[in-house]
């Protein structure tokens, strides 16, 4: 401790708080630790091994509360007792979040006894509050130390087996996209994914130039998607740095609005979803549809969410996509243009042709019969031709449009 901190009672204090928290109340300290983690994060009081790892690294950080409370607090190392709760998580395949919550738990605790002591103490109240005001700096200094180190030992432990694990994944993966015929209960065994029911495959990833983004958000987020279909944590592979590959297993093909109204928690992720397809053979089908919608989702301005259900159309007929757009300039010729008068004129148009008469596209649409009305004179004027004598191409021009927007259809091949 330096001359400008306090000294006197105060060192004799920190010097008896020290010895005890070390040796007479280690055990009655570490229980209270102990018990408050597993109380508020339950999932490390599941597993013998993992609360016996638990209790041998709180054991551990209570000797180093002399070094702690007196020394220089950078200098003091987690001991391998607390690396090896890090370890132990890595090995159980727990998140590195509960780690982060142990430590918040048992910090709040230890800060908490020390309070008691404190103000139980016969200290003057100056004194009290110098040492409140040591104390409080010297555990946040610490703490931050030992949570980097322990958690620096999860990531190394997990890197060894993730290497492992992934690898043999990947490989089963990608043979599976490769249409080789899978060894049914050797594939689900190793990839924990039912392969004999119905496959959603999904692609996840960051909106270009939105900054950095980890892969664990995109993992999140197909957890999201999963959920929001009644299904368990899908099937997940890195497909780059900010790029995911995944598969959700449902014995029966999701609703069709299961997937309606997606908001990932990280607003910068965006989700391609690919048709649904039964047994082995949907796994690379679905992925197939899925990697279209990612595709296509560029056009389709700020949408979290694209399913592969809603442009399978567009899919199809952009087999010749420049034949596509000649047909598309060729049916609606200035309606194709971009603005937002004729975007009105088009929706208008495509919900006309849809319900096949004026009064039910004015209820569709919530306005009066009467814009309704003005509105297809309106696309009359422009096309040299009344909405009544527009067809099947012309229906479809509309629904690529609004699929694709007016860029797309402007583009050169």
């Amino acid at each position: 401790m330096s001359p400008s901190e306090s000294a006197g009672p105060v060192d004799e204090w920190l010097t008896l708080q020290s010895r005890l928290l070390r040796e007479d109340d280690a055990q009655l300290v570490a229980a209270l630790i102990d018990d408050a983690v597993q109380a508020e994060v339950p999932e490390l009081g599941t597993d013998s091994d993992v609360r016996r790892a638990l209790n041998m690294s709180t054991q551990g950080a209570l000797r180093l509360v002399p070094a702690t409370l007196g020394g220089d607090v950078t200098d003091v190392a987690a001991n391998e007792d607390m690396r090896d709760l890090g370890r132990t998580l890595a090995m159980r395949r727990l998140d590195l979040s509960l780690l982060m919550r142990a430590y918040r738990v048992g910090q709040r605790v230890f800060w908490s006894e020390l309070m008691r002591r404190v103000s139980e103490s016969s200290l003057q109240s100056q004194d009290r509050a110098d040492l409140l005001q040591q104390l409080w700096r010297r555990i946040n200094l610490g703490m931050e130390n030992w949570v980097e180190q322990v958690a620096a030992s999860y990531l190394e432990e997990d890197a060894k087996l993730v290497s492992g694990v992934l690898a043999r994944r990947r490989e089963y993966v990608e043979a599976l996209l490769a249409g080789a015929p899978p060894q049914s209960r050797q594939a689900t065994a190793v990839l924990k994914h039912n392969l004999a029911i119905h496959q959603t495959a999904l692609i996840l990833w960051f909106d270009p130039g939105s900054g950095d983004g980890a892969l664990v958000q995109l993992e999140h987020s197909a957890v999201e998607v999963a959920r929001q279909c009644g299904a368990p944590p899908p099937l997940t592979v890195p497909a780059g740095s900010r790029r995911l590959w995944a598969w959700i297993a449902t014995p029966h093909e999701p609703a069709p609005g299961a997937f309606e109204g997606f908001a990932p928690a990280y607003p910068t992720v965006r989700v391609a979803v690919g048709r649904s397809e039964l047994g082995a053979t949907g796994f690379r089908r679905s992925h197939e549809t899925a990697l279209f919608a990612e595709q296509v989702s560029g056009v389709l301005n700020e949408r979290h969410l694209v399913h592969y259900a809603e442009i399978e159309l567009v899919h199809l007929l952009m087999q010749d996509s420049q034949g596509l757009r000649e047909l598309v300039q060729r049916e609606l010729g200035g309606l194709a243009s971009a603005g937002r008068l004729t975007m009105k004129l088009r929706e208008t148009l495509r919900v006309y042709l849809e319900c096949g008469s004026s009064a039910r596209a004015a209820e569709n649409l919530s306005v009066h019969k009467n814009t309704i009305l003005y509105r297809l004179q309106q696309v009359e004027e422009l096309l040299g031709r009344r909405p009544d004598e527009l067809g099947l191409n012309a229906a479809v021009a509309l629904e690529v449009l609004d699929k694709l927007g007016t860029g797309w259809a402007s583009k050169d091949t």
